[in-house]
């Protein structure tokens, strides 16, 4: 909760840089959301990583609605398709309690290469999304959203872009999924490297 000596240039550019990664994240207009509070945590280690969040609220005290996770990898990975199968592993035990079943299938994405990615009817956020436990609120509160999230594994990093996405009441299932990936598609857009040998 310690002000960032980048608030002031945060502010004006509206993008965070990630220097020692050779991450920048320029940070998308969110529907609804006029202004926005940002939390900043780099160098994390209460996971066993090294862990870098960007976290996206629409008000100091209110818990992220978007997430940019960049989390730094051991050496010693077999494989890109390794650590994703870990993450598969802990995204399915994070939304162990959804009531409907999670979708998720492989992506492939033109500058971050092979990923995967997750969508939850009815996901809301918690204080640690979001790599904490999914929340989810009951249909009958009438709550329209959808939880998104990409992992993708670039040069010994995990990045994860996670959002809660607010959806149109009038959407079906199908409709509602193919706009929080729209979503995420503009989203994704913000997100550069700096350091060109990533």
């Amino acid at each position: 909760m310690t002000r960032s000596p980048d608030a002031e240039r945060i502010k004006a550019d509206g993008a965070v840089e990630l220097h020692k990664l050779g991450v920048r994240y320029q940070i998308p207009h969110i529907p609804k959301v006029d202004e926005f509070a940002l939390k900043l945590a780099f160098d994390d280690k209460s996971r066993g990583l090294t862990d870098n969040y960007v976290l996206i609220s629409d008000h100091d005290l209110a818990p992220p609605i978007g997430a940019l996770v960049v989390t730094q990898l051991p050496p010693n990975i077999p494989s890109a398709k390794a650590v994703l199968d870990v993450v598969d592993g802990m995204q399915r035990n994070l939304a162990k309690s959804s009531p409907v079943p999670i979708e998720r299938r492989h992506i492939a994405d033109l500058r971050l290469g092979q990923g995967i990615e997750y969508i939850a009817s009815n996901r809301i956020s918690s204080p640690c999304f979001p790599t904490s436990e999914f929340r989810f609120s009951p249909p009958e509160k009438g709550v329209k959203t959808v939880g998104i999230g990409r992992f993708f594994v670039r040069n010994g990093l995990l990045i994860e872009l996670s959002y809660i996405v607010s959806v149109p009441d009038a959407m079906t299932l199908t409709e509602q999924n193919t706009f929080a990936r729209a979503e995420m598609d503009r989203y994704l857009e913000g997100l550069t490297f700096t350091d060109s040998s990533r």
